[in-house]
């Protein structure tokens, strides 16, 4: 790809190694025990349900950002360590293309946005606001909690961030098999892809899809949650109706 007359983005952070800016520390323990409290043994496997929903079928920035704010990040993964260095002392070149590649797609989403030219999600976006890109090696704070570099790169709606550690431009190449600078350019504009989600609404409505399709398969009898779970039950009467919850 030709980025030598494409303007680089000032939207750009480098963390370094473990640092980041606004890690959520999550719900202090006994904050924690009293809402549990009151909401009671239903409420409680109902918020399972609602968690367990995010954590297998959200994107990573919603998960990040829902844990983050209850526990501090989500669980399994590692805690951002203290910041040192810098990540572009030894990827210059990945920075320098990173920054081509979001200075693009701001030129791009912009247009888009002046001219309308959106689907209609029911939120009025107004213009576009451009997303930060930052990078970092091992771990980062974020504000929607903390993240460590197998987690792969995300974006954060709380923060309005994009997070990429250029390493797994490496991963792509030897484990992944799609080297060269295209499939790094595609890996930006993805993460663009869920900011402008975000700002016309469609993150907040699928999320709400999802949520609400496994609320009401937990809360069916049992032969209908077996068919929502994806489970045809062996009595011969049910196998011809039609499944109320989707399998994911």
């Amino acid at each position: 790809m030709r980025t030598d007359n494409q303007r680089r983005s000032d939207n750009f952070e480098d963390r370094g190694r473990g640092a980041g800016g606004g890690g959520g520390g999550g719900l202090p323990a006994a904050a924690l025990f009293s809402i549990l409290r009151r909401i009671g043994i239903r409420g409680i496997l109902i918020a399972g349900v609602v968690l367990a929903g995010v954590y297998f079928f959200a994107p990573p920035g919603i998960k990040q950002m829902i844990f983050g704010a209850l526990l501090g990040g989500v669980p399994g993964q590692t805690q951002s360590a203290a910041g040192e260095g810098t990540v572009c002392d030894a990827q210059a070149a990945a920075c320098d293309f990173s920054r081509a590649i979001l200075g693009s797609t701001e030129d791009v989403w912009r247009a888009q946005f002046q001219q309308g030219r959106l689907p209609n999600y029911g939120v009025n976006p107004g213009e576009y606001r451009d997303p930060t890109l930052a990078v970092f090696s091992g771990a980062v704070a974020t504000g929607c909690g903390n993240a460590s570099s197998d987690v792969g790169p995300f974006y954060c709606p709380a923060d309005s961030y994009l997070y990429i550690d250029p390493g797994f431009y490496q991963v792509m190449q030897d484990r992944l098999r799609a080297p060269g600078d295209f499939a790094q350019a595609y890996v930006i504009a993805h993460e663009v892809g869920h900011h402008v989600q975000n700002l016309i609404g469609a993150t907040q409505r699928q999320l709400q899809g999802k949520i609400r399709t496994k609320l009401r398969c937990a809360s069916s009898s049992r032969p209908i949650a077996s068919l929502a779970c994806g489970v045809t039950p062996r009595r011969p009467r049910w196998r011809s109706m039609t499944p109320i919850c989707a399998k994911p």
